[in-house]
């Protein structure tokens, strides 16, 4: 004896079926580290999406690098002799290649605040002695982003430069990446 399911039942059962289906194969974002401020987008920018910003869309070489500041009339920065990094200040220097721009681009652009800041959680502390350094076909310096990972606080050389939203995890990120690079001096900042 063949059993006949009503229309109304099996278009009931269809929905909750459709439904449960749809429910499960929805994908999350990963997790954001613990303690964190910042999550992983869920909709990330491609490397050649992330490159079109400027300075990146311009800049011939992108240089990362550690130095002790120079007491200039703005304040301590970045050491620069005409236009150019100053050697004698500078203590490593590293060119980036493909594969570390990408990293870089992706630590800058693929993560971003998990909920907007209503206070401000910036540090009065700015001691920079790194810095991520836009060079031209010269190699004169166009723009540079200085970073303090010791308050994990950044300044940019011009409201030109897009970087993407800072938050906490990015300035572990980074600093893990300069120290994957090559970079070792990590001057009154903590370990991590």
């Amino acid at each position: 004896m063949d059993r006949i399911i009503p229309a109304r039942k099996r278009y009931v059962l269809f929905i909750f079926l459709f439904g449960a289906t749809i429910l499960y194969a929805q994908k999350k974002a990963p997790p954001p580290p613990s303690g964190s401020d910042c999550i992983q987008k869920r909709f990330q920018f491609s490397e050649s999406e992330r490159l079109k910003h400027y300075p990146f869309n311009v800049a011939k070489n992108i240089i990362i690098v550690s130095f002790d500041q120079v007491n200039d009339s703005i304040g301590l920065r970045l050491p620069l002799k005409k236009r150019g990094l100053d050697s004698v200040h500078l203590k490593e220097k590293f060119k980036l290649n493909r594969s570390q721009l990408d990293q870089l681009t992706d630590i800058l652009f693929n993560y971003d605040l998990k909920t907007e800041r209503t206070i401000s959680s910036e540090s009065e502390c700015f001691e920079p002695h790194h810095a991520i350094v836009f060079t031209d076909t010269q190699g004169k310096v166009m723009e540079f982003v200085e970073i303090c990972f010791f308050c994990n606080n950044l300044e940019k050389s011009s409201g030109k430069i897009v970087i993407g939203t800072f938050c906490d995890e990015k300035y572990k990120l980074l600093k893990a990446l300069f120290k994957r690079i090559g970079i070792t001096a990590f001057l009154h900042s903590p370990g991590k």
